[in-house]
């Protein structure tokens, strides 16, 4: 074998094995692309999921905890009246009676339930986030964005209340009033 086609099938076989690795890079920035896409459509799905549930859960214990203190009022209302009404000289019997204690049971746990399923909200929403960041970092990053050009960058907008959307846009902060 002359020296001319040695050096030829090596050239060959050079340019082969960096076109190979070539395309399984490019496949694989495609493979992970997509990925990211179809996690994010499925994290938007869940975001909604999430939400619909922490509403309904807070909603239904706010409305027992509600409900709880109605009926309580209704009851202790109806006892203490039938007892004491009468002026019969027994009024002063209720420090010694085991009366009905409103416990504030059902409120703690609403409270623990609000910020638990808040914090389910707002994983929900970092993890969306960092989807976005993660996609959006290889259309920009050599090399993943010389093999995935021309690909859209996911958009994402926090789901937010008013009040917050207020302070980033004035950037103040100073309502430090939590019961007004």
């Amino acid at each position: 074998m002359s020296k001319k086609l040695l050096i030829g099938l090596i050239a060959l076989a050079g340019i082969i094995v960096f076109a190979v690795i070539t395309m399984a890079t490019a496949w694989g920035y495609q493979n992970d692309e997509v990925r990211y896409v179809n996690e994010f459509e499925s994290q938007k799905s869940k975001i909604e999921a999430v939400h619909d549930n922490m509403w309904k859960t807070i909603q239904q214990k706010a409305g027992v905890s509600k409900e709880y203190a109605a009926q309580f009022d209704s009851i202790y209302t109806h006892i203490t009246s039938a007892r004491y009404d009468k002026n019969d000289g027994v009024l002063m019997n209720w420090i010694q009676e085991s009366n009905p204690q409103f416990t504030a049971d059902l409120y703690k746990d609403l409270s623990v339930a609000i910020e638990v399923e808040r914090q389910k909200f707002l994983n929900a929403q970092t993890k969306i986030i960092d989807i976005v960041r993660e996609h959006n970092n290889m259309l920009d990053v050599v090399p993943s964005k010389w093999f995935l050009g021309g690909r859209k960058k996911l958009e994402w907008e926090v789901i937010s209340s008013t009040t917050t959307k207020s302070v980033m846009d004035s950037k103040v902060d100073d309502n430090v009033d939590l019961f007004n």
